[in-house]
């Protein structure tokens, strides 16, 4: 093998272990927002968010997840707080050089694509459609190649890089906030006790009473007791 053969195939497989490593790199981005809904109609969806309104046009299948149950924008309602989250996944292809070296007999072409038979195994490349081929000293486009050529060629593929961005929109009706819960009554006072029943107060004589008067009246009743007996004696005598 010549020295400026291998130094070649150094560079390709150097060209394809770089290539491997620029692989494609996607990032995702989700925002998260509460809006309240103003109106719907149809696919249109009026809502406030920070303070403004704002309108939306969404997909004609677009569902809200109210309690586990996917409805429709319809089932929205005035008022109604609804948690929107949107993912922005961006992904990046960076640009791709693929150089190859192919050794082998031509089988068939369509179009861009070469197959042909290498050791023994069936294989095809896709080209660009400026390529050329070098066959025994001559430069030949695909389309000039026929069944049986042998070929020995170098394929180079680029394609530049680029930035796709695709969105996803979903939505959840938001849970209700818990309101305070009331405060309880104070118990009711307790009932006072009725006052006892004040006691009839006894009846005492002043303290100037004496039991003098009734010693005269029993004197006096013994006198005219005395007296009745002397006359009933001298009317018998």
């Amino acid at each position: 093998m010549s020295r400026s053969k291998l130094v070649f195939l150094v560079i390709v497989a150097a060209l394809l272990v770089t290539g491997s490593a620029f692989a494609q790199q996607s990032t995702a981005k989700v925002e998260k927002a509460e809006v309240e809904i103003v109106y719907v109609s149809g696919n249109t969806v009026v809502f406030m968010l920070d303070g403004k309104v704002q309108q939306r046009e969404m997909p004609a299948d677009f569902k809200i997840d109210v309690g586990g149950q996917m409805v429709p924008l319809s089932a929205l309602k005035p008022g109604q707080k609804v948690m929107v989250e949107r993912t922005t996944t961006t992904t990046t292809l960076p640009p791709e050089k693929v150089v190859t070296v192919r050794n082998g007999e031509v089988v068939q072409v369509v179009g861009r694509t070469l197959m042909y038979r290498e050791n023994g195994e069936s294989k095809k490349v896709t080209v660009p459609g400026d390529f050329k081929f070098t066959i025994d000293g001559k430069e030949l486009t695909i389309a000039q190649l026929k069944p049986g050529m042998k070929l020995t060629a170098t394929v180079v593929k680029e394609t530049p890089g680029k930035t796709t961005e695709t969105k996803a929109l979903k939505a959840a009706a938001a849970p209700e906030k818990p309101k305070p819960a009331a405060a309880a009554p104070p118990p009711p006072a307790p009932e006072a006790a009725p006052a006892p029943a004040a006691e009839p107060a006894k009846k005492t004589l002043p303290k100037t009473a004496s039991p003098m008067p009734l010693v005269g009246l029993a004197g006096g009743a013994l006198f005219l007791l005395g007296s009745g007996l002397s006359a009933l004696r001298r009317r018998r005598a």
